[in-house]
């Protein structure tokens, strides 16, 4: 998080720099970064929907007995330890 805070703080003074000076390449360097920061964000985006797709077709978890106690024996579940 501090990474990308440092990142976005430079590009942002350096497009301040760039207002105030007219330097193009400092454009440049900014436009450069950004379309890296947004190539690496549609990657997480792809990667998360594909995780999405497969976690989908996972089945149904089989249903499971519950435990036989004996004839008309009643069975309680409890949640305390």
């Amino acid at each position: 998080c501090q990474r990308l805070s440092a990142l976005y703080t430079y590009m942002y003074s350096n497009l301040v720099k760039a207002s105030s000076t007219r330097e193009i390449a400092l454009l440049d360097e900014v436009l450069t970064l950004l379309r890296y920061d947004r190539e690496t964000w549609e990657l997480c985006m792809d990667e998360l929907s594909r995780e999405n797709r497969a976690s989908s077709r996972l089945a149904a978890l089989p249903a499971v007995p519950a435990p036989h106690a004996g004839a008309g024996a009643r069975s309680r579940l409890s949640v305390q330890g």
